[in-house]
């Protein structure tokens, strides 16, 4: 019996180390588990953030080829002579008066110069004498908007839309005229559209207030 427990007793020291051993192997594999995975997820996070570096970098590039872009008229955006011009002249009468003046066919060749040869009706339509031959000259129908869009076809069968309004601005108005810019036409023959329609416009509010004094 005692034979016996002696051995029982030396047994079971040896079998707590093993245990013991068993159980340090184990943490050990859990602990290079660990830092395996701490490598992998600090490894993730830099390539995370060298991605994110990377497209901040390329979104800066862009930019400055858009901004670079514009600043040289590069095709990505529409050349200046491809938008209208706004022409503006205040005239010291109401808006009903200008309006009514304007409004009349018979009345464009005293103060649009390009029409100043004269303009006749035929068969319901309104044809001037013009620098480039005859025109037809059609306007919108009377409205209370102060809207007086006309289209001049030209002779060569070409439509040109201008779009004209006349605006209650306090006491007096505001004539308001779009000068359209044309396909292949120069920069410099577009100004002088505009410096044309200025002076049209001057001599409309010229007519308009003394007609009114």
């Amino acid at each position: 019996m005692n034979s016996m427990s002696s051995k029982s007793t030396r047994a079971m020291p040896a079998a707590a180390t093993g245990a013991q051993a068993v159980g340090t192997a184990a943490l050990g594999s859990v602990l290079m588990g660990a830092a395996a995975f701490g490598a992998l997820a600090i490894g993730a996070l830099s390539i995370g953030r060298l991605l994110v570096g990377r497209a901040r970098i390329r979104r800066l590039e862009i930019d400055e080829l858009v901004v670079r872009r514009i600043r040289t008229s590069d095709p990505l955006t529409p050349p200046p002579m491809s938008q209208p011009a706004v022409v503006s002249q205040a005239v010291g009468v109401p808006a009903e008066v200008a309006y009514a003046f304007a409004s009349r066919m018979d009345n464009l060749p005293f103060w649009a110069s390009g029409l100043a040869r004269g303009i006749d009706q035929r068969e319901g339509k309104w044809f001037a004498d013009s620098p480039m031959g005859e025109v037809e000259v059609a306007m919108v129908p009377a409205n209370p908007f102060g809207v007086l869009d006309h289209h001049v076809t030209l002779p060569n069968g070409a439509t040109v839309h201008n779009a004209f309004r006349v605006t209650p601005c306090g006491e007096g108005c505001m004539l308001t005229f779009v000068v359209p810019r044309l396909d292949g036409v120069s920069q410099e023959s577009s100004e002088a559209d505009i410096a044309h329609v200025q002076r049209d416009l001057a001599t409309l509010k010229g007519l308009l207030e003394q007609r009114a004094s």
